[in-house]
């Protein structure tokens, strides 16, 4: 029985060291930066109503993933391929990809007026990476361009979402 147990503990171990190889060491390896950020507090209705808007309908990204259900918000783009950012071309950079994450978690119990009365928390967070010669999809710290991309839409959602910027 010890025996056992020890045969499947050593198989374990050995299949995830082998998995965490592969996906450390294969030419699949997706690296980019990321950047995460509060927006502030917004009430659940402006979130459902507004972000879709914003994401898709302003800044042309498109929804890969959405769920809403009583505590939890979360909006998911797809990649959005794009020409660098003039310092992304100095990096070495010939194409692009950025992708936006928002996520909410509603707090306490429905306001009067019903649960979309509810005040959330508001999150984003944004992945980017370029793609150089020889070295493939990488992550490289936010330049001036995409600081100033990630703020836009960051100011445009604070907007719509009445939270006070700062």
């Amino acid at each position: 029985m010890v025996r056992a147990i020890l045969l499947f503990s050593i198989i374990s171990i050995l299949l995830l060291w082998f998995t965490g190889c592969a996906s450390i060491f294969g030419e699949s390896q997706e690296r980019y930066y990321h950047h995460r950020s509060s927006l502030g507090n917004a009430l659940v209705n402006d979130i459902v109503q507004n972000v879709p808007n914003i994401l898709e309908g302003r800044f042309l990204y498109n929804l890969s993933t959405v769920r809403i259900t009583s505590n939890r918000i979360y909006y998911e783009t797809e990649w959005n391929y794009r020409n660098p950012f003039q310092d992304e071309m100095e990096e070495g950079a010939g194409q692009a990809r950025t992708k936006f994450i928002l996520e909410a978690n509603p707090r306490g119990s429905a306001a009067p007026g019903g649960p979309q009365r509810r005040i959330a928390r508001v999150r984003i967070s944004v992945q980017n990476a370029v793609l150089i010669d020889g070295e493939g999809w990488v992550g490289i710290p936010a330049g001036e361009g995409l600081t100033q991309h990630i703020d836009s839409i960051k100011r445009e959602l604070r907007q719509a979402l009445d939270i006070p910027f700062g």
